[in-house]
């Protein structure tokens, strides 16, 4: 069986209410494709570890959430997040590697 390259979509973060909305969302798309046939491929048959990175790289001003799983779950859970009237922006940080992600402020009030 092939090996999946990860990913990773990175989000800077100001807040817990935003840690827990991504986190809560990223958890329901990982369950769902957990019921998949090919949704388990998807997420287990990989080299490392999908999950969540957590980097608190300015204290007392942002945390990083690193989201690291193949192309195809990244792809599904930034869906999922636009599916819930979302406002999620993306720019490209390695191009085919990683991008960097922010929730609009609109979503939080």
């Amino acid at each position: 069986m092939q090996q999946q390259h990860l990913q990773m979509v990175e989000f800077g973060v100001t807040g817990l209410e935003e840690v827990r909305l991504l986190v809560k969302r990223w958890k329901k798309v990982v369950a769902q494709l957990a019921r998949e046939e090919e949704g388990v491929t998807l997420v287990w048959q990989t080299r490392r570890p999908v999950g969540i990175e957590v980097e608190d790289r300015r204290p007392g001003e942002e945390v990083l959430l690193t989201f690291l799983a193949p192309k195809e779950v990244l792809e599904r859970f930034l869906e999922d997040l636009r599916g819930q009237g979302l406002e999620v922006t993306e720019e490209p940080l390695i191009p085919g590697l990683a991008i960097t992600c922010r929730l609009g402020a609109r979503n939080l009030q």
